[in-house]
């Protein structure tokens, strides 16, 4: 009599089991379906923080590549002085992010700013030693980097930025 009763309760108790695997399944399913973009290839190069930090970091290199240094090396009176004091905390801010790295090249001059030290070849480099890069002047970006396109094409510069 005790194997009978134990056979009793066995198919309600896999059928009950199952209808949570079931359930936990139908979930999974749909949180993976709305949250699709967790599980892209490079969902942190593509998510708003990460853009909102290259342009952080690019108002600190706009001023690193602003034409008043050039003038400013011989710094007289108090404003020059100044305009010195904000190139160099934008140098410290710029250089204090090591994981992001740019190079920027003048077309017209061929003035080189980097922060890269010993570069030989800059494809090289990027190809041994970065996982991301963004290429600016870019056509058709459309997105929230447009700012950045923008001054490098009006400014006839060529740059990459990269981690």
């Amino acid at each position: 009599m005790d194997t009978k009763l134990k056979n009793k309760y066995k198919y309600f108790l896999i059928f009950i089991i199952s209808i949570c695997f079931f359930g936990i399944s139908l979930i999974s399913a749909f949180d993976i379906k709305n949250n699709r973009s967790f599980i892209r290839k490079e969902p942190y190069f593509n998510s708003h923080f990460f853009k909102g930090e290259l342009l952080e970091y690019f108002d600190s290199l706009k001023t690193l590549t602003d034409e008043t240094y050039k003038n400013n090396k011989d710094a007289e009176n108090e404003s020059e002085r100044k305009n010195l004091d904000i190139y160099e905390g934008a140098k410290n801010q710029a250089d204090s992010k090591e994981s992001l790295r740019y190079y920027i090249k003048d077309r017209d001059s061929g003035k080189i700013y980097t922060n890269i030290k010993d570069l030989k070849n800059i494809e090289d480099y990027i190809k041994n030693n970065s996982s991301y890069v963004e290429i600016f002047p870019k056509d058709n970006r459309g997105d929230e980097l447009q700012t950045i396109d923008n001054w490098f094409q009006k400014i006839i510069f060529r740059g990459k930025l990269f981690l």
